[in-house]
């Protein structure tokens, strides 16, 4: 969360790369005299990641009304169901906020109907007794359909990686034989 430093200039872009308003959810991108100006040797990829002057982070967040930037999760967790895109981390905030609930991540699991089905995997605190349906209840009184979870796994622990990120990849691979 913050400001960028001096002459940076951050603006959030639709799926289009159209310019969001303020407290719209976007890509992320960054200009400035600082910022990269390529991949060594990688032509390709700098053609992907930098246009027009302009950064893709492929990273997610909003503006506040001042201007003020707050990151809200990764591109690459966007999970497309039935044509509409659901962004994980939106998803977990309302999963992380239930009581009981230690833990959460969603993911997006292969689905004949709907290409990827918006899963969730839930850590629950110590004692807590949830259900697939309890949790999937709350969600709908907080989200639209098409973001709640239409599968929930209850797991001990999540995978991590050695600084604390969640590794989705592995969730993915355990789960997706299980559809």
């Amino acid at each position: 969360m913050g400001y960028g430093p001096p002459g940076t200039q951050v603006r959030i872009l639709d799926e289009a790369g159209q310019p969001l308003p303020n407290g719209e959810l976007g890509e992320i991108v960054v200009s400035s005299p600082t910022a990269m100006s390529g991949y060594w040797r990688e032509a390709g990829a700098t053609g992907r990641v930098l246009v027009d002057g302009w950064v893709h982070t492929g990273d997610l967040g909003r503006l506040d009304e001042d201007g003020f930037l707050l990151l809200e999760g990764r591109q690459k967790d966007a999970i497309i169901t039935g044509g509409e895109t659901v962004h994980a981390s939106e998803v977990e905030r309302v999963l992380c906020d239930l009581a009981g609930v230690s833990e959460a991540a969603v993911i997006g699991l292969p689905d004949a109907t709907w290409g990827e089905a918006v899963s969730a995997v839930i850590v629950a605190a110590n004692g807590a007794s949830l259900t697939e349906a309890a949790v999937i209840a709350a969600c709908r009184e907080a989200l639209p359909g098409f973001k709640c979870p239409k599968r929930v796994v209850f797991a001990t622990s999540l995978p991590k990686s050695p600084v604390g990120k969640v590794l989705k990849r592995e969730l993915v691979a355990q789960l997706a034989g299980g559809q």
